[in-house]
């Protein structure tokens, strides 16, 4: 057995995804795909071997991963049957596996590796073959993950050129976000979070600033105590063009502004359709991937966290709420507040030594905000990981776990070309009940309907867009 080589120590970014394994609470995203056709284990085989030449730290482990300083290694042990494993008989469909998978899956072994795994759902008489790719997000991002699906099925359906790819075969190790993309904060976006995340905290309570109450504040329940709850939405390909056309006539060019909008009217309806204002925030994971900052496609961190705060009431038109969001998006501040997020991980407090139960300083300060946590912030988070490109694909769908120190409401969203769009949402039970959970699932299928069907007029509010769900006891 060889001994992992290292190769470089962790940037803050993914250190803060092993941190939250460390605490309990793995960052695993998981996508579900069912193919157009059958997959071998033979084919699924010589993809893995491929793209473990191609993409050197799917072949890495973090041997010392309680370390001060932990650092990626090169496990060259690592081989196709340490990733693939092979279910027989399964009839679950993309939406179960994927709830299966995303809510209770097998831990990674961080110190030897592999930290991604694919398990192939073989083909029966009567079921299609399902490929079930989990990534642990210290490796990739949720855009990288897409893109090495992507990959792995191309890889399948045909086999690649010695020749024409061996250019695809990279000996070196992707950089850092924080190498490669400028996340340094201003200065008073710093002060203000260093303010608040570390000395209020430490102010008598009558004298700490009250912090900005964003629903479903004030908390009912301990989110780290709760176990993680799960819902599906599909929207049909046809319905989705006709989103899009709906939000491009009203200047609106992208869907994700309006998937955002939507989940802001769902959200005001849970909370009970409140005529006074109440404040919501919503977050966008930014892609910052970019190949000419040395970004490999597939592997690497490279994400900045846009944030919208948003006052809801009755009369708030929902187009405008709309062309808002996209603007927010789209903005040079947005994009350097949404980088100055991910810029603040390097100011967590890591000293030299861990404590006495060998924690490092990114442990201590995780799980102190995991389990003293009385507001959760933001009110939901929109994972858009847009198109998983080629036409060999039936049904794409995933999924993260919902973090206890994160969004009450996390959204997962991804469509196949001429396929559905598929939403997962993932949250802690009672955080939102089972009654608000279901009313804006129920709210967001009435809206996208709606918005498709252009009937959203252009001046439409919130107060005359008309759903009338069950009455839910209101709580603000």
């Amino acid at each position: 057995m060889t001994a992992p080589r290292r190769l470089r120590e962790l940037g803050p970014y993914e250190r803060f995804s092993l941190s939250r394994t460390l605490i309990g609470f793995a960052p695993v995203p998981v996508i579900v795909v069912q193919p157009k056709t059958s997959v071998s284990h033979d084919a699924l085989s010589s993809a893995v071997k491929e793209l473990l030449l191609r993409y050197p730290l799917l072949r890495c482990c973090i041997p010392e991963a309680s370390h001060p300083h932990p650092y990626w290694a090169s496990n060259d042990d690592l081989g196709d049957a340490d990733i693939i494993q092979t279910v027989n008989g399964s009839t679950l469909s993309v939406a179960e596996l994927l709830q299966a998978h995303s809510t209770t899956s097998t831990p990674f072994d961080l110190r030897s590796g592999p930290l991604w795994r694919v398990i192939l759902h073989a083909p029966t008489d009567s079921t299609p073959s399902i490929l079930v790719l989990s990534v642990h997000h210290a490796l990739s991002d949720g855009v990288g993950s897409k893109n090495l699906l992507s990959e792995l099925l191309r890889l399948i359906a045909q086999a690649p050129d010695p020749v024409a790819d061996s250019k695809l075969v990279r000996a070196d190790m992707p950089p850092t976000l924080e190498n490669t993309v400028d996340v340094r904060p201003t200065w008073m976006y710093m002060i203000n979070v260093l303010l608040t995340e570390l000395v209020f905290p430490l102010l008598p309570a009558w004298i700490r600033p009250a912090p900005r109450q964003i629903w479903p504040n004030p908390l009912r329940v301990k989110p780290y105590t709760q176990p993680t709850r799960f819902s599906f939405i599909r929207i049909s390909a046809s319905d989705v063009l006709a989103l899009k056309e709906a939000g491009k006539s009203r200047g609106v060019r992208t869907l994700h502004p309006l998937l955002l909008a939507m989940s802001y009217y769902a959200l005001w309806e849970a909370a009970g359709a409140p005529k006074e204002s109440v404040q919501m925030d919503g977050s966008t994971p930014m892609s910052e991937r970019r190949s000419d900052l040395g970004h490999p496609a597939c592997t690497g961190n490279f994400v900045s966290s846009h944030v919208h705060e948003a006052s809801l009431s009755h009369t708030t038109p929902f187009w405008a709420l709309a062309r808002e969001v996209a603007s927010s998006l789209a903005s040079p501040a947005g994009k350097s507040s949404a980088r100055g997020r991910m810029g603040m991980l390097a100011y967590i407090p890591s000293p030299d030594a861990v404590n006495e139960k060998g924690q490092t300083g990114f442990e201590v300060f995780l799980e102190k905000k995991v389990t003293t946590l009385d507001s959760v912030s933001p009110s939901i988070a929109i994972s858009n990981l847009g198109l998983l490109p080629g036409s060999e694909v039936d049904e794409v769908a995933w999924a993260q776990p919902a973090y206890p120190a994160g969004e009450a409401l996390c959204m997962n969203v991804v469509a196949s070309e001429n396929g559905p769009l598929n939403i997962t949402l993932n949250w802690r039970a009672g955080v939102i009940s089972e009654t608000e959970a279901e009313r804006f699932v129920n709210t967001f299928k009435h809206i996208a309907s709606s918005v498709a069907q252009n009937t959203v007029a252009d001046g439409a509010v919130f107060a005359n867009i008309l759903y009338k769900p069950p009455h839910i006891e209101r709580r603000i």
